[in-house]
């Protein structure tokens, strides 16, 4: 396949799953009770409520203080009977290799699973109201987080990082899937990027202020003690079933210890896409472009 042709297949797939990425990924929400972290929480209320009891803790108002940990405690046994929404991190097989196979068929994307699922469950709307029904539950439930409500929960990136972590042992797999992950960064930034989903030196060392564009799950504030001021730096904990995007992979984490052993494309198109450099500046920022538009003027679709 000529390398033009293989480009246009590329922002063609992209430029569906960014269209249709809620509902896509809808098929990752299941209800969980997030048991570990609501008993750490009990656990702990527990032990300050007997430490300001002995007054081994000293606290100006401690009714009020008691009578708030109390409500927490109570508010934790409750919610560990409630089942609430989330994005697994973790999900069946099959929801992944749909994913793989639309990102990297030799044949049209029409054909493959997750094109018929999306566009048939678009077309039933008893189905749909269900799908988005869940999708509202728990974008709900994320923006009651402070650290989650102003990130975007449903991204093309994580549907990247769900066929990349099922493919961590296959070089091939994960060079391909580069293309893609470029593409993205640019889309989420408007800036040019080397980097696919690790980050390069080159990206990081010279385009510093530019990486504040993507979004994080850090809360920065400010405190003052005797005049001085100094930042606050709070990381979101996480739960045990959702994994944030991460757009900060450096050449040097942990997680690039390990090279893959295997080597394999699975397809000719991934052959092609692993084989090829990053897509020219000018085809993304015209992507860009068209998405931003479109945005604007509030089209639901663009023309693929």
């Amino acid at each position: 396949m000529e390398i033009n042709l293989v480009q246009d297949e590329l922002i063609k797939r992209y430029l569906y799953i960014y269209e249709n990425r809620d509902l896509i990924l809808a098929l990752c929400i299941g209800d969980g009770i997030e048991k570990e972290y609501y008993k750490k929480q009990l656990k702990s209320n527990k032990e300050l409520i007997k430490k300001i009891k002995k007054q081994k803790l000293k606290i100006t108002n401690d009714d009020e203080m008691l009578s708030l940990l109390t409500q927490l405690s109570s508010d934790c046994k409750k919610n560990m009977h409630q089942e609430k929404p989330y994005l697994f991190a973790k999900v069946c097989n099959d929801i992944v290799d749909a994913y793989e196979e639309f990102l990297f068929t030799d044949e049209n994307m029409e054909n493959t699973v997750l094109y018929k699922h999306i566009e048939s469950l678009k077309s039933n709307p008893i189905f749909l109201e269900v799908f988005q029904e869940s999708i509202e539950r728990l974008e709900e439930r994320r923006q009651k987080n402070q650290w989650l409500k102003k990130i975007p929960t449903f991204t093309v990136w994580k549907i990247l990082t769900y066929v990349k972590n099922n493919n961590l042992n296959n070089a091939a797999v994960l060079e391909a899937l580069e293309k893609y992950y470029n593409l993205d960064r640019y889309i989420l930034t408007g800036v040019n990027w080397e980097s696919g989903y690790k980050l390069l030196p080159i990206d990081y060392e010279t385009k510093e202020e530019d990486l504040n564009r993507f979004s994080c799950s850090t809360i920065i504030g400010e405190s003052s003690f005797g005049g001085q001021y100094s930042a606050i730096i709070l990381d979101y904990p996480g739960n045990e079933f959702e994994k944030e995007d991460n757009y900060f992979a450096f050449d040097w984490s942990m997680e690039f210890e390990n090279q893959p052993l295997d080597n394999y494309s699975k397809t000719n198109f991934m052959t092609e896409l692993a084989n090829m450099p990053m897509l020219p500046e000018e085809l993304k920022s015209d992507l860009y472009q068209r998405i931003k538009y479109s945005s604007k003027n509030n089209c639901k679709k663009l023309k693929i």
